[in-house]
């Protein structure tokens, strides 16, 4: 995965370390340094580093991952994030418990009327290499890119009218063997009973944190 160092040292002080000292911390906790870009984006240089982990921690490869590494292997403080809360905590609505799934939750967002993507998430975006497309898109990039959590939009109006009902559960849980289900990108998938998916009823949204 592409690291921006402007988008690290938001999470993580990196600001006065040297370079070649953070590759080579990097290197020795497991995480090979690959390539070293300079990024021109709207006339400002920013350096990118190309970061790649062995297979038991790819828990690590997001912005927000690298930035706990960093400060384990350099005891480089964290910065505190302050979050605005223009909603209420009620809306989050949690799932059923399930194997292999640590958390899920689900939460309306209702009279979106701005379909602009900020610019400054179109830096972070551009930075390490992701072409802004839309706002929906460009949010659900960014926070896969920056917590390594994925993340999904639904079309609520479209799922009432296809299930026929104003008010739903979403439940986790395993498809049906020999199941088919047609993804967003129009490709068939062939599920099993070992799929996890998300489901309203026997209705199957999705391939749970995939498609």
């Amino acid at each position: 995965m592409r690291v921006s160092l402007n988008w690290l040292n938001q999470l993580v002080n990196i600001e006065n370390v040297n370079l070649e000292h953070l590759i080579e911390k990097l290197t020795l906790g497991g995480f090979e340094v690959e390539e070293i870009l300079e990024v021109n984006i709207h006339g400002k240089k920013e350096i990118v580093i190309e970061i790649s982990a062995t297979a038991n921690r790819a828990d690590s490869l997001s912005i927000k991952g690298i930035a706990k590494e960093v400060n384990s292997l350099m005891h480089i403080s964290q910065k505190n994030y302050k979050f605005l809360r223009p909603y209420k905590e009620k809306s989050f609505t949690p799932i059923n418990e399930i194997e292999n799934c640590s958390v899920f939750f689900a939460a309306t967002i209702e009279n979106l009327n701005n379909y602009i993507t900020p610019y400054w998430l179109k830096q972070r975006l551009i930075s390490v290499g992701i072409l802004p497309v839309n706002n929906l898109l460009d949010y659900q990039n960014y926070i896969l890119l920056e917590t390594g959590f994925p993340f999904e939009f639904y079309d609520l109006v479209k799922i009432k009218k296809k299930v026929d009902m104003d008010k739903f559960n979403l439940t986790l849980g395993y498809s049906k063997s020999k199941t088919k289900l047609i993804g967003n990108n129009d490709i068939k998938y062939n599920l099993n009973n070992k799929t996890l998916v998300l489901k309203i009823g026997e209705e199957i949204l999705s391939i749970a944190g995939i498609i």
